[in-house]
């Protein structure tokens, strides 16, 4: 490796860990205070940084948010990333997992799902996990969908995020577990019938509970 790319990787490594200090900075202050009393000079202060610096990163605070939550939510998508088991097996673990992180970050899922910018990025990204999924899913048993895989995705994101909001604001109430069960109980069977596929060949029943 020449000086020049040795150079490059380590400004590279130094943005990575700048960016990643103002991030969990960011997290922490929006825990403790809450976001709306949470000031652009309060995050460089406690990531340790010229107000210079931050702005660098970030023009603003909802820019701030949005990336934030984007780390979040491709940190969740690596947890509950579909890399090994059968492809007829209807994961409610993985479905557990994401109503546990958004347990965890009650506050900040709340808020995102609230402003119409992070709500749209949170929809986009389980809309792609779940055409991502059923492509797989249909590409190992050879089958082609009776509904377009992007309005089954669609149909999925906006049915998740709808359950996820009216939990996490308490108008629908259950644990982590049992949200997922019930969300794949209303779903699944609509779902199946769209990808072509019967309950069986995707390891559900009606008698499960």
């Amino acid at each position: 490796m020449g000086d020049e790319q040795l150079d490059q990787t380590r400004t590279q490594r130094r943005v990575l860990r700048t960016r990643a200090a103002i991030e969990d900075a960011f997290l922490r202050l929006t825990s403790d205070r809450g976001y709306h009393s949470v000031t652009m000079e309060d995050v460089a202060e406690e990531a340790d940084v010229a107000k210079a610096t931050l702005y660098t990163y970030f023009s603003n605070r909802e820019a701030l948010l949005a990336a934030v939550f984007e780390r979040l939510n491709r940190e969740l998508s690596q947890r509950v990333a579909y890399t090994d088991g059968p492809w007829t097996e209807v994961r409610t673990g993985a479905m557990t997992a994401v109503y546990e992180h958004a347990s965890e970050m009650r506050d900040l899922y709340r808020l995102c799902l609230a402003e119409p910018a992070t709500r749209a990025q949170y929809l986009a990204n389980v809309a792609a996990s779940a055409k991502d999924n059923s492509r797989r899913r249909l590409a190992a048993l050879g089958r082609e969908p009776r509904v377009p895989i992007e309005v089954t995705a669609t149909v999925f994101a906006g049915a998740h995020v709808a359950l996820l909001d009216a939990w996490l604001d308490g108008r629908i109430t259950g644990t982590a577990e049992e949200m997922a069960a019930m969300e794949l109980h209303v779903l699944v069977a609509g779902l199946a019938w769209a990808h072509n596929l019967a309950h069986s060949e995707i390891g559900y029943s009606e008698e499960q509970s």
